[in-house]
């Protein structure tokens, strides 16, 4: 059994000549020190250091009848499993009032992020944004984890599927308000997903099951049900359509690369579809361009995958212009848009807003986005050049659950990606020279 003692130590003598007061803990022959919010001074101890102020000698050995209690009410014979160091962090946490309500769901995701950010970036990445959008939610930035309830997480979704106006401060640090959209059920699906992983996570974190030390006890999700994705429409475009946007004329030229946001949002769109779909995070991070070949690892999913996502592809030759007129001269990517765009999400946001000019340019009555550079490749790639779903599979840098085994002793042969990409490249441009 733990026993407890009042404790003021000689060398913790602070430079305004008082002393910390600790409850010292002996526990399986260790003795450990609780800290108090307590300090006395020379005439409040005597010359053993042995505290005789009557009245704080009540105060503390109320919180030792308190520790005692938590030990016998929480713990009985459980208390056996703890060291002393993990006794003394449970009865500090034990006697804090409302233990629920002192834990900050908010303060407790950016740090977890933060742990699995140099592994996980790209998961990271789409668990902040969520966190922030929680934030713009609840209007403030703590958030008790008692306060996420399923009535809560049912209002959080019906926030999601409305427009909403947000505010945020820009690169310049000033306040800039614009109207989002209201997220598609795929969107509404990933948020809540992304609020029960950052919940079980900070269950995992606070609570221990085998000691019974239970600081999370309820469970919104049990009351609420994460929405279904709902098929979407395809994001792919025909032939003539993809041509069209690729051979888009300059709309205006100006800015320091020659080029407005449509004619960068242009390049851009004809970049991924040369480069087999590849995505504007990974055009913006590329930084292995050697022998003709691009090499990138799939941000998407290379920390969920055995293979960190790798894939190469060959540069063809209707890419060498662009791939000139957006070089990066340092040498440490491959594209300059990271000298451009502060972030990512700053150059995809870009790109979309100016693929927008391109579709009102060309009378494309579809909302154009990035996402249609990777669908449309695929779509013409199976249907009008009959390649097999397997290169398909391969070229988009998917896996297969059902194949993973085999791939295991299969050494990648990116020709199979290359042979497929020169078709697709001659099916929409057989006559092209210049994609400028």
């Amino acid at each position: 059994m733990a026993t407890f003692s009042l404790s003021i130590l000689k060398h913790q003598k602070r430079s305004d000549g008082k002393y910390p007061v600790s409850i010292r803990m002996t526990f399986k022959r260790s003795a450990v020190y609780l800290k108090t919010e307590y300090y006395v001074g020379e005439k409040q101890i005597d010359k053993d250091y042995n505290l005789k102020d009557r009245f704080l000698i009540r105060l503390l050995n109320q919180k030792i009848e308190l520790y005692e209690d938590i030990i016998i009410k929480k713990l009985g014979k459980k208390v056996d499993l703890y060291t002393p160091a993990e006794l003394k962090e449970y009865l500090i946490k034990a006697a804090r009032p409302g233990t629920d309500e002192t834990i900050d769901f908010v303060e407790f995701s950016r740090t977890h992020i933060e742990k699995i950010k140099p592994k996980q970036k790209s998961r990271a990445s789409v668990l902040q944004r969520t966190v922030n959008s929680f934030v713009e939610y609840f209007g403030r930035d703590r958030i008790a984890i008692s306060e996420i309830t399923s009535k809560i997480l049912y209002e959080y979704q019906d926030y999601l599927f409305n427009p909403r106006t947000i505010t945020r401060l820009n690169q310049q640090g000033k306040e800039v308000t614009y109207n989002k959209p209201a997220c598609i059920s795929s969107g509404v699906h990933d948020y809540m997903g992304n609020i029960r992983t950052l919940f079980n996570a900070a269950k995992k974190e606070f609570n221990d099951d085998d000691k019974g030390e239970m600081r999370i006890i309820h469970n919104p999700f049990t009351n609420y049900e994460i929405p279904k994705k709902r098929s979407t429409k395809h994001r792919n475009l025909d032939v003539k359509t993809v041509r069209s946007i690729i051979s888009c004329p300059d709309i205006m030229v100006s800015g320091t690369h020659g080029t407005n946001r449509g004619n960068l949002a242009r390049d851009v769109f004809a970049l991924s579809f040369f480069l087999v779909g590849m995505n504007t995070v990974d055009l913006y991070k590329a930084d292995h361009y050697k022998a003709g070949r691009l090499n990138y690892q799939r941000s998407k999913t290379e920390d969920r995958r055995d293979d960190n996502a790798l894939i190469s592809i060959k540069v063809e030759q209707e890419l060498n212009p662009l791939m000139e007129k957006y070089k990066d001269l340092t040498g440490k990517r491959v594209f300059c848009f990271y000298q451009m765009y502060t972030t990512q999400e700053n150059f995809n946001t870009a790109i979309n807003k100016g693929l927008k000019q391109i579709a009102e340019n060309l009378k494309l009555d579809i909302a154009l986005s990035t996402y249609f550079a990777r669908h449309s490749w695929a779509t013409i790639a199976r249907n009008d050049c009959r390649i097999s779903k397997d290169d398909v599979h391969l070229a988009l840098n998917h896996v297969d659950e059902g194949l993973k085994v085999t791939d295991l002793y299969i050494a990648k042969d990116w020709t199979h990606i290359d042979n497929a990409n020169r078709k697709v490249i001659d099916y929409v441009f057989p006559k092209l020279e210049n994609v400028e």
